[in-house]
């Protein structure tokens, strides 16, 4: 089964900013069921795939991964005589390495919502 129109343009939407609420919103979906339908689509399967594949000819054809971002950040907070900037970037990559906790996400399998099962066996 191949995506749909709607499908397409959250995706190319979504590459855009990353909120997959105003992508639904901007594919066409319902304001009052955009969240959910962004949600939805994030966890589709076909949906991931060609994301990944687009984000991948994305970072392929601007030459911006993931090593480039942290070298800059690395390159500002080794360099760098301003106390501001030299924060911000340890920010970044303090954000980057997890190290703060803003908020717990939780998933499942492969991302997915977590599945909570029920063993009464014991009594």
């Amino acid at each position: 089964m191949a995506l749909t129109i709607k499908q397409i343009t959250f995706i190319a939407e979504y590459l855009k900013d990353g909120n997959a609420t105003r992508s639904a919103i901007a594919a066409g979906y319902s304001e009052k069921t955009a969240q959910e339908q962004g949600a939805r689509l994030l966890l589709n399967v076909m949906v991931k795939e060609e994301l990944a594949k687009r984000f991948q000819r994305l970072q392929e054809r601007t030459e911006i991964t993931a090593d480039y971002v942290l070298n800059g950040i690395k390159t500002v907070a080794e360099n760098t005589e301003k106390d501001n900037d030299k924060l911000k970037a340890y920010e970044l990559l303090g954000k980057y390495l997890k190290l703060f906790t803003d908020k717990t996400e939780l998933s499942g399998k492969d991302g997915g919502p977590l599945v909570f099962v029920w063993d009464d066996s014991d009594g």
